[in-house]
Protein backbone atom coordinates (compact mmCIF):
# COMPACT_ATOMS: atom_id res chain seq x y z
CA UNK A 1 0.00 0.00 0.00
CA UNK A 2 1.26 3.04 -1.31
CA UNK A 3 -0.60 5.48 1.06
CA UNK A 4 -3.10 5.15 4.00
CA UNK A 5 -6.91 4.77 2.45
CA UNK A 6 -8.85 5.80 5.31
CA UNK A 7 -8.51 9.64 4.89
CA UNK A 8 -9.80 9.58 1.14
CA UNK A 9 -11.89 7.97 -1.10
CA UNK A 10 -10.82 5.73 -4.33
CA UNK A 11 -14.79 6.36 -5.67
CA UNK A 12 -13.51 7.56 -9.41
CA UNK A 13 -17.43 8.82 -9.35
CA UNK A 14 -15.85 11.97 -6.48
CA UNK A 15 -14.50 15.16 -7.82
CA UNK A 16 -11.58 14.82 -5.73
CA UNK A 17 -10.64 11.30 -5.69
CA UNK A 18 -7.32 10.03 -4.20
CA UNK A 19 -6.45 13.86 -3.98
CA UNK A 20 -3.92 14.69 -1.08
CA UNK A 21 -3.46 18.20 -1.25
CA UNK A 22 -0.81 20.62 1.09
CA UNK A 23 -2.22 23.84 1.29
CA UNK A 24 0.20 26.98 1.76
CA UNK A 25 -0.50 30.50 2.32
CA UNK A 26 -4.05 30.20 3.63
CA UNK A 27 -5.55 31.64 6.49
CA UNK A 28 -7.97 29.64 8.57
CA UNK A 29 -11.53 29.79 7.77
CA UNK A 30 -10.02 29.74 4.11
CA UNK A 31 -8.36 26.48 5.09
CA UNK A 32 -11.79 25.34 6.81
CA UNK A 33 -13.71 25.64 3.43
CA UNK A 34 -11.31 23.59 1.43
CA UNK A 35 -10.95 21.09 3.68
CA UNK A 36 -14.89 20.10 3.84
CA UNK A 37 -14.97 20.88 -0.05
CA UNK A 38 -12.14 18.23 -0.13
CA UNK A 39 -12.77 15.87 2.43
CA UNK A 40 -16.67 16.08 0.62
CA UNK A 41 -15.00 15.23 -2.69
CA UNK A 42 -12.91 12.53 -1.76
CA UNK A 43 -9.92 14.27 -0.94
CA UNK A 44 -7.51 14.75 1.79
CA UNK A 45 -6.15 18.08 2.91
CA UNK A 46 -3.13 17.53 5.00
CA UNK A 47 -1.03 19.78 7.24
CA UNK A 48 2.08 19.48 7.26
CA UNK A 49 4.71 20.04 4.01
CA UNK A 50 5.36 16.84 2.14
CA UNK A 51 6.84 15.28 -1.19
CA UNK A 52 3.70 12.32 -0.71
CA UNK A 53 0.82 15.14 -1.60
CA UNK A 54 -0.45 14.62 -5.02
CA UNK A 55 -0.94 18.64 -4.75
CA UNK A 56 0.40 21.81 -3.68
CA UNK A 57 -1.94 24.77 -3.31
CA UNK A 58 -0.41 27.91 -3.26
CA UNK A 59 -2.18 31.90 -3.56
CA UNK A 60 0.87 32.88 -5.25
CA UNK A 61 4.06 32.16 -7.07
CA UNK A 62 6.36 33.10 -3.97
CA UNK A 63 7.69 31.92 -0.62
CA UNK A 64 9.94 29.04 0.17
CA UNK A 65 6.38 26.92 0.43
CA UNK A 66 6.56 27.79 -3.34
CA UNK A 67 9.88 26.85 -3.91
CA UNK A 68 10.03 23.95 -2.01
CA UNK A 69 6.94 22.99 -4.37
CA UNK A 70 8.60 23.41 -7.58
CA UNK A 71 11.61 21.73 -6.27
CA UNK A 72 9.77 18.43 -5.49
CA UNK A 73 8.41 19.04 -9.21
CA UNK A 74 12.07 19.04 -10.03
CA UNK A 75 13.00 16.10 -8.17
CA UNK A 76 10.88 13.97 -9.61
CA UNK A 77 10.56 14.79 -13.18
CA UNK A 78 13.17 12.65 -14.07
CA UNK A 79 11.09 9.68 -12.84
CA UNK A 80 7.90 11.31 -14.49
CA UNK A 81 10.06 11.01 -17.98
CA UNK A 82 11.60 7.54 -17.31
CA UNK A 83 8.06 6.41 -17.23
CA UNK A 84 6.56 7.72 -20.24
CA UNK A 85 9.63 6.84 -22.82
CA UNK A 86 9.62 3.16 -21.02
CA UNK A 87 6.19 2.30 -21.80
CA UNK A 88 7.29 -1.32 -23.07
CA UNK A 89 9.22 -2.23 -20.01
CA UNK A 90 6.10 -1.03 -17.77
CA UNK A 91 3.75 -3.86 -20.27
CA UNK A 92 6.80 -6.28 -19.60
CA UNK A 93 7.30 -5.40 -16.00
CA UNK A 94 2.94 -6.27 -15.62
CA UNK A 95 3.15 -9.36 -17.56
CA UNK A 96 6.75 -11.08 -16.33
CA UNK A 97 4.83 -10.03 -12.23
CA UNK A 98 1.38 -11.34 -13.85
CA UNK A 99 3.10 -14.88 -15.31
CA UNK A 100 4.87 -15.34 -11.28
CA UNK A 101 1.18 -15.95 -10.22
CA UNK A 102 1.55 -12.02 -9.19
CA UNK A 103 3.85 -12.75 -6.08
CA UNK A 104 7.14 -10.77 -4.76
CA UNK A 105 7.69 -7.33 -5.92
CA UNK A 106 6.41 -5.38 -8.24
CA UNK A 107 9.25 -4.11 -10.81
CA UNK A 108 10.25 -0.81 -10.17
CA UNK A 109 8.80 0.51 -13.20
CA UNK A 110 5.46 -0.64 -12.87
CA UNK A 111 6.00 0.85 -9.06
CA UNK A 112 6.92 4.40 -11.03
CA UNK A 113 4.49 3.93 -13.20
CA UNK A 114 1.66 3.28 -10.57
CA UNK A 115 3.01 6.70 -8.52
CA UNK A 116 2.86 8.69 -11.57
CA UNK A 117 -0.70 7.25 -11.71
CA UNK A 118 -1.37 8.61 -8.46
CA UNK A 119 -0.08 11.99 -9.09
CA UNK A 120 3.19 11.33 -6.59
CA UNK A 121 5.70 11.55 -9.98
CA UNK A 122 4.32 15.53 -10.46
CA UNK A 123 2.89 17.18 -7.50
CA UNK A 124 0.77 19.84 -9.38
CA UNK A 125 0.72 23.17 -8.24
CA UNK A 126 -2.75 25.25 -8.05
CA UNK A 127 -4.31 28.07 -7.55
CA UNK A 128 -7.45 28.39 -5.38
CA UNK A 129 -9.77 29.01 -8.18
CA UNK A 130 -8.62 25.12 -9.33
CA UNK A 131 -10.33 23.77 -6.22
CA UNK A 132 -13.35 26.05 -7.24
CA UNK A 133 -13.75 25.59 -10.60
CA UNK A 134 -14.11 21.88 -9.75
CA UNK A 135 -16.33 22.13 -7.74
CA UNK A 136 -18.62 24.66 -9.80
CA UNK A 137 -18.27 22.17 -12.46
CA UNK A 138 -18.72 18.89 -10.30
CA UNK A 139 -15.54 17.11 -11.80
CA UNK A 140 -11.35 17.18 -12.02
CA UNK A 141 -10.42 20.38 -14.09
CA UNK A 142 -6.96 20.05 -15.73
CA UNK A 143 -4.58 21.80 -13.17
CA UNK A 144 -2.62 22.85 -15.93
CA UNK A 145 -5.08 26.15 -16.60
CA UNK A 146 -4.65 27.21 -13.11
CA UNK A 147 -0.68 26.65 -12.37
CA UNK A 148 1.44 29.67 -12.22
CA UNK A 149 4.12 31.18 -14.18
CA UNK A 150 6.97 29.37 -13.22
CA UNK A 151 9.24 32.44 -11.60
CA UNK A 152 10.86 30.15 -8.92
CA UNK A 153 14.03 28.89 -8.98
CA UNK A 154 15.67 26.15 -6.48
CA UNK A 155 18.92 27.87 -4.43
CA UNK A 156 22.20 26.79 -5.65
CA UNK A 157 22.76 24.84 -1.55
CA UNK A 158 19.35 22.86 -1.86
CA UNK A 159 20.21 21.64 -5.59
CA UNK A 160 23.81 21.02 -5.27
CA UNK A 161 24.22 19.63 -1.86
CA UNK A 162 21.03 17.26 -1.45
CA UNK A 163 21.46 13.70 -3.01
CA UNK A 164 18.91 13.12 -5.71
CA UNK A 165 15.37 11.19 -5.25
CA UNK A 166 15.38 7.78 -5.53
CA UNK A 167 11.89 5.92 -6.00
CA UNK A 168 12.96 4.20 -2.79
CA UNK A 169 13.16 7.33 -1.44
CA UNK A 170 9.26 8.35 -2.28
CA UNK A 171 8.22 4.72 -1.45
CA UNK A 172 9.49 4.97 2.29
CA UNK A 173 7.88 8.42 2.25
CA UNK A 174 4.90 7.30 0.94
CA UNK A 175 4.72 4.60 3.63
CA UNK A 176 6.33 6.26 6.30
CA UNK A 177 5.29 9.57 6.89
CA UNK A 178 2.93 10.20 10.01
CA UNK A 179 1.48 13.24 8.58
CA UNK A 180 -2.34 12.20 7.92
CA UNK A 181 -4.11 13.83 10.59
CA UNK A 182 -6.49 11.95 12.85
CA UNK A 183 -10.10 12.59 12.61
CA UNK A 184 -11.29 16.11 14.64
CA UNK A 185 -12.33 15.43 18.19
CA UNK A 186 -15.79 16.32 17.54
CA UNK A 187 -16.36 13.48 14.85
CA UNK A 188 -14.19 11.12 16.81
CA UNK A 189 -16.62 8.80 18.53
CA UNK A 190 -14.74 5.71 18.54
CA UNK A 191 -12.12 7.02 20.83
CA UNK A 192 -10.61 4.28 23.25
CA UNK A 193 -12.08 4.88 26.39
CA UNK A 194 -9.67 2.09 28.05
CA UNK A 195 -7.15 4.55 27.68
CA UNK A 196 -9.12 8.04 28.91
CA UNK A 197 -11.73 6.45 31.93
CA UNK A 198 -11.47 3.60 34.20
CA UNK A 199 -13.58 0.30 32.89
CA UNK A 200 -17.85 0.61 33.22
CA UNK A 201 -20.35 -1.99 33.30
CA UNK A 202 -22.99 0.08 31.86
CA UNK A 203 -23.23 -2.50 28.92
CA UNK A 204 -22.71 -5.28 30.59
CA UNK A 205 -24.54 -8.52 29.06
CA UNK A 206 -25.00 -6.77 25.61
CA UNK A 207 -23.31 -8.62 22.42
CA UNK A 208 -22.68 -6.30 20.14
CA UNK A 209 -22.26 -7.49 15.95
CA UNK A 210 -20.38 -5.85 13.47
CA UNK A 211 -21.81 -6.02 9.77
CA UNK A 212 -18.90 -6.69 7.51
CA UNK A 213 -19.05 -3.51 5.11
CA UNK A 214 -18.42 -1.39 7.95
CA UNK A 215 -14.68 -0.29 7.65
CA UNK A 216 -12.62 -2.52 9.82
CA UNK A 217 -10.38 0.83 11.15
CA UNK A 218 -13.87 1.94 12.70
CA UNK A 219 -14.81 -1.62 13.68
CA UNK A 220 -11.44 -2.02 15.66
CA UNK A 221 -11.64 1.94 17.70
CA UNK A 222 -15.87 0.72 18.07
CA UNK A 223 -14.94 -2.26 19.90
CA UNK A 224 -12.43 -1.08 22.73
CA UNK A 225 -14.95 1.87 23.56
CA UNK A 226 -17.45 -0.72 23.98
CA UNK A 227 -15.48 -3.47 25.84
CA UNK A 228 -14.52 -0.57 28.30
CA UNK A 229 -18.15 -0.31 28.84
CA UNK A 230 -18.82 -3.55 29.54
CA UNK A 231 -20.00 -5.34 26.18
CA UNK A 232 -19.04 -8.08 24.12
CA UNK A 233 -18.49 -7.78 20.40
CA UNK A 234 -19.08 -11.25 18.57
CA UNK A 235 -18.13 -11.94 14.96
CA UNK A 236 -20.21 -11.23 11.97
CA UNK A 237 -21.56 -14.72 11.90
CA UNK A 238 -22.44 -15.15 15.47
CA UNK A 239 -25.64 -12.96 15.12
CA UNK A 240 -27.98 -15.81 16.94
CA UNK A 241 -26.20 -14.33 20.62
CA UNK A 242 -26.49 -10.88 19.53
CA UNK A 243 -28.52 -8.15 20.97
CA UNK A 244 -27.56 -5.40 18.83
CA UNK A 245 -26.57 -5.54 15.06
CA UNK A 246 -24.64 -2.72 13.93
CA UNK A 247 -24.67 -1.38 10.42
CA UNK A 248 -24.07 1.43 7.73
CA UNK A 249 -26.95 0.48 5.54
CA UNK A 250 -29.63 -1.84 4.87
CA UNK A 251 -28.45 -4.40 3.04
CA UNK A 252 -25.55 -7.05 3.26
CA UNK A 253 -26.14 -10.61 4.80
CA UNK A 254 -25.51 -9.13 8.59
CA UNK A 255 -28.70 -6.75 7.79
CA UNK A 256 -30.62 -9.59 6.00
CA UNK A 257 -29.63 -12.22 9.10
CA UNK A 258 -30.87 -9.75 11.96
CA UNK A 259 -34.19 -9.15 10.07
CA UNK A 260 -35.08 -12.31 9.99
CA UNK A 261 -33.71 -13.49 13.57
CA UNK A 262 -35.74 -10.65 14.98
CA UNK A 263 -32.54 -8.57 16.28
CA UNK A 264 -32.54 -4.53 16.84
CA UNK A 265 -30.68 -3.46 14.28
CA UNK A 266 -28.78 0.09 14.77
CA UNK A 267 -26.32 2.48 13.41
CA UNK A 268 -23.03 3.46 13.68
CA UNK A 269 -24.63 6.87 15.15
CA UNK A 270 -26.21 4.83 18.05
CA UNK A 271 -22.68 3.44 18.93
CA UNK A 272 -21.55 6.52 19.12
CA UNK A 273 -24.19 7.93 21.63
CA UNK A 274 -24.14 4.78 23.94
CA UNK A 275 -20.50 5.44 24.39
CA UNK A 276 -21.06 9.51 24.74
CA UNK A 277 -23.70 8.25 27.49
CA UNK A 278 -21.78 5.60 28.64
CA UNK A 279 -25.67 3.38 28.70
CA UNK A 280 -27.70 1.67 26.25
CA UNK A 281 -29.59 4.78 23.86
CA UNK A 282 -33.06 4.00 23.24
CA UNK A 283 -34.06 4.00 19.45
CA UNK A 284 -38.18 3.73 20.05
CA UNK A 285 -40.41 6.38 18.75
CA UNK A 286 -41.54 7.23 22.17
CA UNK A 287 -38.68 7.44 23.82
CA UNK A 288 -36.40 9.62 21.39
CA UNK A 289 -36.60 12.31 18.94
CA UNK A 290 -37.17 12.18 15.08
CA UNK A 291 -34.15 13.61 14.15
CA UNK A 292 -32.26 10.64 16.02
CA UNK A 293 -34.75 8.35 15.40
CA UNK A 294 -33.41 8.56 11.88
CA UNK A 295 -29.60 8.58 13.19
CA UNK A 296 -30.04 5.86 15.23
CA UNK A 297 -30.76 3.59 12.10
CA UNK A 298 -29.24 2.41 9.09
CA UNK A 299 -29.12 4.50 6.22
CA UNK A 300 -31.02 3.02 3.15
CA UNK A 301 -28.81 2.58 1.00
CA UNK A 302 -24.86 3.13 0.78
CA UNK A 303 -23.79 6.68 -0.46
CA UNK A 304 -26.28 8.77 0.50
CA UNK A 305 -29.00 10.88 -1.23
CA UNK A 306 -28.70 10.71 -4.82
CA UNK A 307 -28.77 14.81 -5.89
CA UNK A 308 -27.44 15.89 -2.19
CA UNK A 309 -23.62 15.55 -2.90
CA UNK A 310 -24.40 18.39 -5.03
CA UNK A 311 -25.36 20.66 -1.69
CA UNK A 312 -22.99 22.45 0.53
CA UNK A 313 -24.52 23.07 3.44
CA UNK A 314 -24.04 25.42 6.65
CA UNK A 315 -25.93 25.96 10.10
CA UNK A 316 -27.20 28.41 11.89
CA UNK A 317 -28.83 29.01 15.41
CA UNK A 318 -27.99 25.44 15.92
CA UNK A 319 -26.17 24.21 19.75
CA UNK A 320 -25.32 21.92 21.98
CA UNK A 321 -28.53 23.15 23.55
CA UNK A 322 -31.13 23.07 21.47
CA UNK A 323 -33.40 20.71 19.50
CA UNK A 324 -32.21 19.08 17.90
CA UNK A 325 -28.91 19.97 18.39
CA UNK A 326 -25.79 20.99 16.47
CA UNK A 327 -23.77 17.81 16.65
CA UNK A 328 -27.34 15.70 15.07
CA UNK A 329 -28.14 18.07 12.29
CA UNK A 330 -24.01 17.90 11.45
CA UNK A 331 -24.38 13.98 11.49
CA UNK A 332 -27.31 13.92 9.37
CA UNK A 333 -26.17 16.40 6.46
CA UNK A 334 -23.29 14.05 6.34
CA UNK A 335 -25.39 10.99 6.24
CA UNK A 336 -27.45 12.50 3.38
CA UNK A 337 -24.40 12.87 0.85
CA UNK A 338 -24.24 16.61 1.24
CA UNK A 339 -20.89 18.55 2.27
CA UNK A 340 -21.62 20.09 5.82
CA UNK A 341 -19.31 23.85 5.63
CA UNK A 342 -18.97 25.08 9.31
CA UNK A 343 -18.26 28.71 8.11
CA UNK A 344 -20.55 30.62 5.67
CA UNK A 345 -18.74 30.86 2.54
CA UNK A 346 -19.72 31.82 -0.96
CA UNK A 347 -19.16 27.66 -1.65
CA UNK A 348 -22.30 27.60 0.84
CA UNK A 349 -25.59 26.60 -1.57
CA UNK A 350 -28.19 25.56 1.25
CA UNK A 351 -28.06 28.06 4.66
CA UNK A 352 -29.97 25.69 7.52
CA UNK A 353 -31.62 27.99 10.06
CA UNK A 354 -33.17 26.77 13.17
CA UNK A 355 -34.81 30.41 13.54
CA UNK A 356 -34.52 33.05 11.47
CA UNK A 357 -31.97 35.06 13.10
CA UNK A 358 -28.20 35.40 13.77
CA UNK A 359 -25.10 36.99 11.76
CA UNK A 360 -25.03 34.02 9.22
CA UNK A 361 -28.60 34.65 8.13
CA UNK A 362 -28.43 38.37 8.24
CA UNK A 363 -25.41 38.03 5.66
CA UNK A 364 -27.13 35.23 3.68
CA UNK A 365 -29.88 37.51 3.03
CA UNK A 366 -27.51 40.56 2.03
CA UNK A 367 -25.50 37.78 0.05
CA UNK A 368 -28.27 37.33 -2.18
CA UNK A 369 -28.20 33.20 -0.80
CA UNK A 370 -31.67 31.77 -2.41
CA UNK A 371 -31.70 28.39 -0.43
CA UNK A 372 -32.05 29.91 3.34
CA UNK A 373 -34.08 27.35 4.81
CA UNK A 374 -35.77 26.45 8.25
CA UNK A 375 -35.24 23.39 9.50
CA UNK A 376 -38.63 21.82 8.80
Amino acid sequence: VLLPTDRFSANPTKVFSSVVMYCVQVDVDPRKVIAALMVNGGGQLVSLPTNAATHVLCLRNSGSDYTQAVEWQRQTKSMLDDVATNVALVRDGCDRFAAGGCKGSLPDMVVQYLLGQCGLLSPQIVSYDWVQECVRQGRRVPETDFSFPDNATPSPSSSANEPPLTLQDLIDTCQKQTIYPPAPASDDFWKDLSQHAPRSEAMVGEAIVFARHIPSSLQVRMRHALEALGAAVLPSHDIVKATYVVCGYQSGAEYSAALTLHKPVVSMQWVAACIAAKAIVATSPLATSLVRQTLYAPSRHHGGIPGMDACVITLSGFSARSSPTRDDIQALVRLSGACYLSVLSSHTTHLLCLEPTGEKFKRSIAWGLTNVVKLE
